[in-house]
């Protein structure tokens, strides 16, 4: 039996639309908007901690405060051989584009896992920017108050791409 040009057209378009919403849902599944991370980064004094490292132990660097951990768990390093990587981490941290993919790859790797699942809110992101992996599960009243930070931010900005 011969198939019709007519029956190919509305399979091919099944299959398209398909192919479309499937990537549509990976898409915002794994959506970690740039405003949130600006506003995280706001939440971070990023003005004022911009390219230095701070004296606390932890010590954290750059504009996100990002910590030698973070560093190594959003870059699949091992904790085992964490330390070998200081002056790596801190070059990174201290530079902005750097920056910006170490926390984009941190949301990436840890967003869907501390929701169960569930698309990640910005709440979700920041709490998991404070507080590690499982941040956005925690009631801890730290990272309330670094998500009121973020969320000033978010409202004063664009909230739709908070």
């Amino acid at each position: 039996q011969k198939t019709s040009n007519k029956e190919l057209t509305m399979y091919g378009l099944r299959l398209y639309t398909f192919a479309v919403v499937l990537c549509l849902a990976w898409v915002v599944q794994s959506q970690f908007s740039a405003q949130c991370r600006r506003c995280i980064c706001v939440a971070e004094q990023c003005g004022m901690n911009a390219l230095t490292c701070n004296d606390e132990v932890p010590a954290a660097c750059g504009p996100y405060q990002i910590s030698l951990s973070y560093y190594c768990d959003a870059n699949y390093i091992a904790p085992l051989t964490c330390q070998g990587y200081q002056e790596e981490w801190q070059i990174c941290a201290n530079t902005w584009s750097c920056a910006n993919a170490t926390v984009d790859a941190y949301m990436q790797r840890y967003g869907s896992y501390c929701t169960a699942g569930i698309t990640p809110t910005c709440e979700d992101y920041a709490k998991i920017h404070k507080g590690g992996p499982e941040g956005c599960r925690s009631g801890d009243v730290n990272l309330e108050i670094f998500w009121s930070s973020v969320s000033q931010c978010c409202t004063s900005a664009l909230p739709s791409l908070c």
